[in-house]
């Protein structure tokens, strides 16, 4: 309910009554104690604050969503999987910022998470990511060998509907091939 309210209210051009709305979910979630709702309540107001161009900001709310899931004495898999959902957001701001390495980390332990589960999209997100923090970073045979990993896949991905993973690792692909 907070989420759609914030949403609506960033829509109509009020962001301050947005950010008015995401702290009372927060403090909501905060009272529930439940971890995984605190958590996602903070990574939202990152997304919010990263889409009204505030990264350092959002940053802040995404190593706050971070810690708390780090620190989860209620940590179960939903927990774990929702992890990557903000390692993937704070790795977005690595690579805006030029920040490869630490990109790469975030990217490599979401590939991780996400190799022997059944969410293709997500594993499949991550990989192409990888690959791509490893060209920015030179290491154009490990990015290749991650591609070549990752090709099978990509017609399961078409298969059901997934084409932005399609697009992306096409995008990728052709990146490696115009930096050799």
């Amino acid at each position: 309910l907070y989420g759609s309210m914030a949403g609506s209210y960033r829509t109509i051009g009020q962001p301050d009554s947005a950010y008015h709305v995401y702290h009372l979910a927060l403090d909501e979630a905060a009272r529930s104690g439940n971890s995984l709702l605190i958590a996602a309540t903070l990574n939202n107001m990152g997304v919010f604050l990263y889409k009204e161009n505030q990264f350092d900001s959002a940053m802040n709310y995404y190593r706050a969503a971070d810690r708390v899931v780090r620190t989860a004495r209620d940590a179960d898999q939903e927990l774990e999987l929702f992890h990557g959902s903000v390692r993937d957001n704070i790795a977005t701001l690595y690579e805006e910022e030029g920040n490869f390495a630490a990109a790469g980390e975030l990217y490599q332990a979401n590939y991780r998470l996400y190799k022997n589960g059944n969410d293709t999209y997500r594993f499949l997100n991550a990989g192409i990511s990888l690959a791509n923090a490893h060209m920015e970073m030179g290491s154009n045979s490990r990015a290749l060998a991650l591609l070549q990993e990752l090709h099978p896949m990509i017609d399961t991905a078409r298969h059901a509907g997934k084409l932005d993973n399609l697009i992306d690792f096409n995008r990728v692909y052709r990146k490696y091939y115009e930096l050799n």
